[in-house]
């Protein structure tokens, strides 16, 4: 006997009822496709990519299709960043257009070109949806030393009321009023020296 989950024999139940075009798109973020030797990790972002994958004919280059996942994954990967961090840079832009500049001629290959070429359009938009070009130009006569957000006053030798004008420095030649923390060991060895 076989045993399968709830989950799957509902969906074979809905397949065998509806079109794959009417199914509606995956949200389940563990349905994953294999394509060739790769399983894709971040196609949980576009289900039409999951549609198109799960019903590829025979006839499809097989390594054509195993190389757009891949680069469809590392954009889909990106878009997910994107969005989380709600902010795109320009290096994240550049590097979107070239997987889509990757995905475009490998998709033509597998005879999904069109298809596919609109979802990469669809998260490349989106990504730069998220670009903000917060750059701005620092004057030449500026200097960070001078500006108040920086300034700390020195605060190593404050007056000190207990230990006198001399601050906080330990380090005097009055040994009465020097202070040491050292375990009860190492006093009892210094008290042994002095006697000497």
């Amino acid at each position: 006997m076989k045993y399968r989950s709830v989950e799957s024999k509902i969906r074979d139940v809905l397949e065998g009822l509806q079109s794959k075009d009417k199914l509606g798109k995956e949200s389940d973020q563990n349905d994953q496709i294999a394509v060739g030797s790769y399983t894709t990790k971040t196609f949980d972002m576009s289900p039409d990519a999951q549609i198109i994958f799960a019903d590829l004919p025979k006839e499809t280059d097989a390594n054509s299709a195993e190389q757009t996942a891949i680069h469809l994954d590392r954009l889909f990967d990106l878009h997910k960043d994107v969005i989380a961090n709600q902010a795109a840079t320009q290096a994240v832009i550049d590097r979107s257009e070239e997987l889509a500049g990757k995905i475009r001629p490998l998709a033509d290959a597998m005879g999904q070109g069109e298809k596919i070429s609109k979802i990469v359009d669809d998260h490349c938009n989106d990504i730069k949806k998220y670009f903000k070009d917060e750059t701005k130009e620092v004057d030449p006569d500026y200097h960070p030393a001078d500006d108040p957000r920086f300034h700390s006053p020195p605060t190593g030798n404050k007056p000190d009321p207990v230990a006198g004008p001399q601050g906080s420095d330990r380090d005097v030649d009055n040994v009465k009023n020097y202070l040491i923390k050292r375990s009860k060991a190492a006093q009892r060895k210094i008290k042994i020296i002095d006697n000497d």
